[in-house]
C-alpha cells in the first residue's frame, strides 16, 4: 500500500486531500520497475501530483517528489480550487522513448479547466518547457464551468 502516511512518500495524510483519486503507472525512470503518478486534486495547495518510484520492495523510500503549480517551471500558480491532479496520464507524447506527464486541473480558470504537460527526461519530469493549455488556447470560448481536464483518455 502506498499512502502519504508511509515512509518516503512526500506530504501528510490529510482527510479529503484526494490522494489517489487519479493514478497513472509507467516506468518513468526506465529502471524496469513500475512508477506511479498519484493525483491529489483536493490538496490544500490547489492540488498536486506525487511521483513514487518503484523498486524490488514495491516502492522507493527516497527520491519520490511532488509537483504542483508552485513548483519552479510549472506554469500557473496554485489556487485553492484548481484541482491540479484531478487526472494524470503517463504517455510518450513526443516519441522520444521517455514518458511525459499530463495533468488535468479541472478547476483552473474559474472552473473552465486546463491541462499541463511536462516532458520526461528518462529520470524525472523536466519543468522547463512545460506547457498549460485550456479551451481558450485551443480557440474555444469558455463555456461556464467546462471542467476541461476532468478526464484524460488514452
Amino acid at each position: 500500500m502506498v499512502g502519504q502516511d508511509r515512509p518516503g512518500i512526500p506530504g501528510t495524510d490529510d482527510d479529503g486531500d484526494g490522494f489517489g483519486d487519479s493514478l497513472a503507472i509507467g516506468d518513468i525512470d526506465r529502471d524496469g520497475y513500475a512508477d506511479l503518478a498519484v493525483g491529489a486534486a483536493d490538496d490544500e495547495i490547489g492540488g498536486r501530483v506525487t511521483i513514487v518510484h518503484g523498486d524490488e520492495a514495491g516502492y522507493r523510500r527516497s527520491g519520490n517528489y511532488v509537483l504542483h503549480q508552485d513548483t519552479a517551471g510549472v506554469p500557473g500558480r496554485s489556487e485553492s480550487l484548481d484541482a491540479f491532479g484531478a487526472a494524470v496520464t503517463l504517455l510518450d507524447h513526443d516519441r522520444d522513448r521517455r514518458l511525459d506527464l499530463t495533468v488535468g486541473a479541472l478547476g483552473e480558470n474559474e472552473g473552465n479547466g486546463a491541462i499541463t504537460t511536462l516532458r520526461g527526461s528518462g529520470t524525472r519530469f523536466a519543468t522547463g518547457g512545460s506547457r498549460t493549455f485550456g479551451l481558450a488556447t485551443l480557440g474555444y470560448a469558455y463555456p461556464g464551468g467546462a471542467r476541461f481536464g476532468w478526464d484524460l483518455g488514452r
